[in-house]
């Protein structure tokens, strides 16, 4: 692809940044199939992708996001909402015609549909880091306010 269709940052510091990555490049024009190895994908142990599973054996984002910046520990975090607005904003920012982003919002909708117990998931883990940072921050008021 010619690096004047590149009007968007390359990469995201989020995870599947690099799918996204891909989706704009997509919404960017055709592709013309070059017949020789440009990219070698190494498969190893300590791949991220691998590294940072679920139990149901799904990726855990979360977990990748703290690994690709340490400041996202602890960090409430929405990966795969982040995911999905960031699609969506591939999409609105493309220069596709109407029926194209239609179609793509559709495929996006199908995405999110296969992927809402992990996204109600995320919801209620970010509501609980909420409600217990809450408590927190209250007790140490209390605990502040004693000792006066």
């Amino acid at each position: 692809m010619r690096s004047s269709v590149l009007k968007f940052p390359l990469w995201g510091t989020y995870s599947h940044a690099d799918g996204v990555f891909l989706a704009k490049l997509s919404l960017s024009g055709p592709f013309h199939i070059i017949p020789e190895y440009l990219f070698f994908n190494r498969v190893h142990a300590q791949q991220s992708m691998r590294k940072y599973l679920r139990k149901d054996g799904q990726q855990d984002f979360s977990q990748y996001a703290a690994w690709w910046d340490p400041n996202n520990q602890g960090r409430i975090m929405l990966p795969r909402w982040k995911i999905f607005r960031e699609y969506c904003k591939a999409v609105n920012e493309s220069s596709i015609g109407l029926y194209d982003r239609l179609w793509c919002y559709f495929d996006i909708l199908r995405w999110a549909r296969g992927s809402w117990l992990v996204m109600l998931e995320e919801l209620i883990v970010a509501t609980r880091q909420i409600i217990l940072s809450s408590f927190k921050t209250s007790s140490r008021e209390v605990s502040a306010d004693d000792s006066v």
